[in-house]
């Protein structure tokens, strides 16, 4: 089990895990994180708006070329700017290739 960014990059934590921490929505991505995460991905993202807290997303522990992990950072992003909601990206210790996951 390797650490990366704020999470544990184990395995059998599930590929989208969310958490309220000191006034703090943390979401945190998982390999292997697949289609079959869009029940999983609704519910975060409703419990993220809901809360209203600024959100960080740690995508440490995912592939930066996963299109499911890019959909749904993309989604959050997008959700929590339209809400007014602040979000930062842990990306610690990703490929030194541009990462689709931090894209403006």
């Amino acid at each position: 089990m390797a650490t990366r960014g704020m999470a544990s990059c184990n395995t059998d934590t599930p590929a989208i895990a969310y958490a309220v921490v000191a006034g703090c929505s943390i979401i945190t991505l998982h390999d292997p994180i697949d289609i079959t995460a869009r029940d999983q991905a609704s519910s975060v993202l409703a419990a993220v708006l809901f809360a209203a807290y600024p959100v960080t997303i740690d995508v440490s522990c995912v592939d930066v070329r996963n299109p499911v992990a890019v959909s749904f950072v993309n989604a959050t992003r997008y959700a929590c700017d339209e809400a007014g909601i602040p979000v930062t990206i842990v990306t610690e210790n990703q490929p030194e290739l541009p990462s689709p996951l931090v894209a403006a």
